[in-house]
C-alpha cells in the first residue's frame, strides 16, 4: 500500500524539509521514502491541464462505445453499490456522485426523496435489470452506451443504431 507523508506532516513529525519538497511517499513498508518536489508536482499538474485543453479545443471528439456497468462490492474499505464508465482500451471513470444523465437515459427509479437515495436505488435496480452475471450473490449490471469519454452526452447505443439505420 503507498505511503504518502505531506510536507506539514514531516514538519509536525519533526523533520526539517528543504523549501522544494512537496511530500515523500513509498510504495510498501521496507522501501526507501522517494522525495517528490513541487516541480514534479506542477509539471503533473501542467501535463493534465494540457490534456485537459487539448480534448476540450478538439472539435473532432469522436463519440465511441463505452460500458455502463454496476457492481456489488463487499469490501469493508468501499463496501456498497458502484458505477463505472468504462472500455476495454481506456481507464474508466468511477461515479461517485449521483449521475442525473444516466437515471434519465435509464429512468428505472421514481425520481422521489433525496438524490443520494434516488442514485443509490438506481444503481440497484439497473444491476438487476441488466444483469449479465451474478458476484458474490449480487446482480452486475453492464450495457454498452455511446459517449465521448469528456462531458459530453451519454446515448443508448440502441437509440444510436435506429437513428443511423433510418
Amino acid at each position: 500500500m503507498t505511503t504518502i507523508m505531506s510536507r506539514s506532516a514531516m514538519v509536525f513529525w519533526g523533520k526539517d524539509p528543504s523549501p522544494e519538497v512537496a511530500y515523500i511517499t513509498r510504495p510498501h513498508v521496507g522501501v526507501r521514502w522517494q522525495v517528490v518536489t513541487w516541480d514534479e508536482v506542477m509539471d503533473v499538474k501542467r501535463k493534465r491541464q494540457a490534456k485537459i485543453l487539448e480534448h476540450k479545443r478538439d472539435p473532432g471528439r469522436q463519440r465511441r462505445p463505452w460500458m455502463v456497468w454496476v457492481f456489488y462490492n463487499y469490501t469493508f474499505i468501499y463496501g456498497g453499490w458502484h458505477c463505472y464508465l468504462t472500455r476495454y482500451d481506456e481507464r474508466g471513470t468511477w461515479l461517485s456522485r449521483p449521475s442525473q444523465e444516466l437515471m434519465r437515459l435509464f429512468p428505472l427509479v421514481l425520481p422521489l426523496g433525496e438524490i443520494r437515495d434516488q442514485w443509490h436505488n438506481w444503481k440497484v435496480e439497473f444491476a438487476r435489470q441488466y444483469k449479465r452475471r451474478m458476484h458474490h450473490g449480487q446482480p452486475e449490471g453492464m450495457t454498452p452506451v455511446w459517449w465521448d469519454g469528456w462531458h459530453g452526452e451519454i446515448e443508448l447505443a440502441k437509440e444510436r443504431i435506429a437513428n443511423a439505420a433510418g
